[in-house]
Protein backbone atom coordinates (compact mmCIF):
# COMPACT_ATOMS: atom_id res chain seq x y z
CA UNK A 1 0.00 0.00 0.00
CA UNK A 2 1.31 3.47 -1.05
CA UNK A 3 1.95 5.90 1.58
CA UNK A 4 -0.64 7.97 0.22
CA UNK A 5 -3.58 5.26 0.32
CA UNK A 6 -2.71 4.30 4.06
CA UNK A 7 -3.04 8.04 4.68
CA UNK A 8 -6.15 8.26 2.92
CA UNK A 9 -7.35 5.12 5.03
CA UNK A 10 -6.44 6.35 8.85
CA UNK A 11 -8.09 9.76 8.04
CA UNK A 12 -11.14 8.12 6.68
CA UNK A 13 -11.41 6.00 9.78
CA UNK A 14 -10.82 8.66 12.01
CA UNK A 15 -13.95 10.21 13.71
CA UNK A 16 -13.36 13.92 12.96
CA UNK A 17 -16.24 14.89 14.25
CA UNK A 18 -16.56 14.76 18.25
CA UNK A 19 -19.37 14.60 20.46
CA UNK A 20 -20.58 17.15 22.95
CA UNK A 21 -22.59 17.70 25.63
CA UNK A 22 -24.00 20.13 27.93
CA UNK A 23 -23.33 20.72 31.47
CA UNK A 24 -23.80 22.65 34.73
CA UNK A 25 -21.40 26.18 34.00
CA UNK A 26 -20.27 25.24 37.34
CA UNK A 27 -19.07 21.94 36.13
CA UNK A 28 -17.49 23.51 32.98
CA UNK A 29 -13.81 24.12 34.33
CA UNK A 30 -11.37 22.69 32.20
CA UNK A 31 -13.45 21.62 29.44
CA UNK A 32 -13.46 22.52 25.64
CA UNK A 33 -15.93 25.01 24.76
CA UNK A 34 -18.12 23.38 21.63
CA UNK A 35 -19.78 26.45 20.24
CA UNK A 36 -19.54 29.86 20.58
CA UNK A 37 -20.47 31.40 23.58
CA UNK A 38 -22.38 35.36 22.94
CA UNK A 39 -23.35 37.88 25.33
CA UNK A 40 -27.47 37.99 26.01
CA UNK A 41 -27.62 41.59 26.51
CA UNK A 42 -25.68 44.59 26.71
CA UNK A 43 -23.00 44.44 29.90
CA UNK A 44 -23.78 47.05 31.17
CA UNK A 45 -27.45 47.12 30.53
CA UNK A 46 -27.60 50.91 31.19
CA UNK A 47 -24.81 53.93 31.65
CA UNK A 48 -24.19 54.05 35.01
CA UNK A 49 -21.64 55.77 37.17
CA UNK A 50 -18.05 54.77 37.44
CA UNK A 51 -17.40 56.86 40.99
CA UNK A 52 -19.35 57.35 43.90
CA UNK A 53 -20.53 61.48 43.40
CA UNK A 54 -22.78 63.59 41.63
CA UNK A 55 -24.86 63.21 38.43
CA UNK A 56 -24.68 66.13 36.20
CA UNK A 57 -25.59 68.27 33.18
CA UNK A 58 -22.80 69.61 31.93
CA UNK A 59 -24.77 72.36 29.79
CA UNK A 60 -26.00 73.21 33.34
CA UNK A 61 -23.40 73.15 35.25
CA UNK A 62 -22.67 76.31 37.74
CA UNK A 63 -19.19 76.78 38.68
CA UNK A 64 -18.83 77.89 42.22
CA UNK A 65 -22.36 78.40 42.63
CA UNK A 66 -23.94 75.84 45.29
CA UNK A 67 -26.51 73.33 43.50
CA UNK A 68 -29.12 71.63 45.03
CA UNK A 69 -28.96 67.91 45.42
CA UNK A 70 -32.35 66.83 43.93
CA UNK A 71 -32.49 62.61 44.41
CA UNK A 72 -29.99 60.31 45.71
CA UNK A 73 -29.45 57.14 43.39
CA UNK A 74 -27.73 53.56 45.26
CA UNK A 75 -26.79 51.09 42.43
CA UNK A 76 -30.13 49.22 42.11
CA UNK A 77 -32.31 51.56 42.38
CA UNK A 78 -34.31 53.27 39.52
CA UNK A 79 -33.73 56.88 39.22
CA UNK A 80 -36.09 59.77 38.09
CA UNK A 81 -35.02 62.34 35.21
CA UNK A 82 -32.46 65.11 36.45
CA UNK A 83 -34.44 68.55 37.54
CA UNK A 84 -32.68 71.21 35.57
CA UNK A 85 -30.09 72.70 37.69
CA UNK A 86 -29.81 70.05 40.70
CA UNK A 87 -27.73 67.33 40.25
CA UNK A 88 -28.23 63.87 41.65
CA UNK A 89 -26.04 62.08 44.33
CA UNK A 90 -24.77 59.15 42.57
CA UNK A 91 -23.23 55.95 43.54
CA UNK A 92 -21.16 53.52 41.83
CA UNK A 93 -22.44 51.35 39.31
CA UNK A 94 -25.47 53.32 39.75
CA UNK A 95 -28.15 53.83 36.42
CA UNK A 96 -27.73 57.29 35.23
CA UNK A 97 -30.54 59.78 35.65
CA UNK A 98 -32.03 60.88 32.29
CA UNK A 99 -30.76 64.74 31.66
CA UNK A 100 -27.22 63.93 32.81
CA UNK A 101 -24.51 63.53 30.79
CA UNK A 102 -21.75 63.49 33.65
CA UNK A 103 -20.33 62.54 37.15
CA UNK A 104 -18.44 64.24 39.18
CA UNK A 105 -16.61 62.20 41.59
CA UNK A 106 -17.37 63.39 45.21
CA UNK A 107 -13.53 64.05 45.81
CA UNK A 108 -14.04 67.24 43.56
CA UNK A 109 -17.05 69.10 44.83
CA UNK A 110 -17.27 71.37 47.93
CA UNK A 111 -20.59 70.31 50.46
CA UNK A 112 -22.12 73.71 51.69
CA UNK A 113 -25.47 73.61 53.46
CA UNK A 114 -26.84 70.76 51.76
CA UNK A 115 -25.47 71.81 48.27
CA UNK A 116 -22.86 70.88 45.90
CA UNK A 117 -20.33 73.26 44.64
CA UNK A 118 -18.06 72.54 41.78
CA UNK A 119 -14.36 72.66 42.24
CA UNK A 120 -12.87 71.39 39.16
CA UNK A 121 -13.93 71.26 35.36
CA UNK A 122 -16.35 68.74 33.91
CA UNK A 123 -16.68 67.61 30.79
CA UNK A 124 -19.45 65.30 29.03
CA UNK A 125 -19.52 61.09 30.13
CA UNK A 126 -16.60 61.57 32.77
CA UNK A 127 -16.82 59.02 34.63
CA UNK A 128 -19.42 57.12 33.16
CA UNK A 129 -19.68 53.56 31.75
CA UNK A 130 -21.84 53.49 28.70
CA UNK A 131 -24.68 50.83 27.88
CA UNK A 132 -22.41 47.79 26.19
CA UNK A 133 -19.15 49.20 26.78
CA UNK A 134 -17.79 45.45 28.05
CA UNK A 135 -19.93 43.62 25.97
CA UNK A 136 -22.52 44.74 22.92
CA UNK A 137 -25.91 42.29 22.84
CA UNK A 138 -25.22 38.79 20.85
CA UNK A 139 -21.31 39.96 20.49
CA UNK A 140 -18.78 36.21 21.16
CA UNK A 141 -17.43 36.52 24.39
CA UNK A 142 -15.76 33.25 23.97
CA UNK A 143 -14.96 31.23 20.84
CA UNK A 144 -15.71 27.25 20.65
CA UNK A 145 -12.39 25.44 21.03
CA UNK A 146 -11.69 27.68 24.44
CA UNK A 147 -10.29 25.69 27.21
CA UNK A 148 -12.42 26.83 30.57
CA UNK A 149 -10.58 28.59 33.02
CA UNK A 150 -12.08 29.35 36.66
CA UNK A 151 -12.98 32.44 35.52
CA UNK A 152 -14.29 32.18 32.08
CA UNK A 153 -16.73 29.83 34.47
CA UNK A 154 -17.21 32.90 36.43
CA UNK A 155 -17.84 35.11 33.30
CA UNK A 156 -20.47 32.61 32.34
CA UNK A 157 -22.06 32.62 35.24
CA UNK A 158 -22.58 36.70 35.56
CA UNK A 159 -24.43 36.77 32.61
CA UNK A 160 -27.02 34.25 34.14
CA UNK A 161 -25.96 31.00 31.93
CA UNK A 162 -27.38 27.85 33.36
CA UNK A 163 -25.50 25.46 30.86
CA UNK A 164 -22.64 25.21 28.21
CA UNK A 165 -21.90 23.23 25.18
CA UNK A 166 -18.94 21.46 25.78
CA UNK A 167 -17.15 18.42 23.89
CA UNK A 168 -17.45 15.44 25.81
CA UNK A 169 -14.13 14.10 27.25
CA UNK A 170 -13.15 10.36 26.14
Amino acid sequence: MKLSEALNHILESVNISPKNEYVETINGKGRILAEDLKSPFDIPPFDNSQVDGYAVNTSLLKFNEPMQISQRIPAGVSSNTLIPNTVARIFTGAKLPEGANAVVMQEDVLLENGKVIFKKEVVPLQYIRSRGCDLKNNEIFFKAGRFLSEADIGMCSSIGMDKIKVFKKN
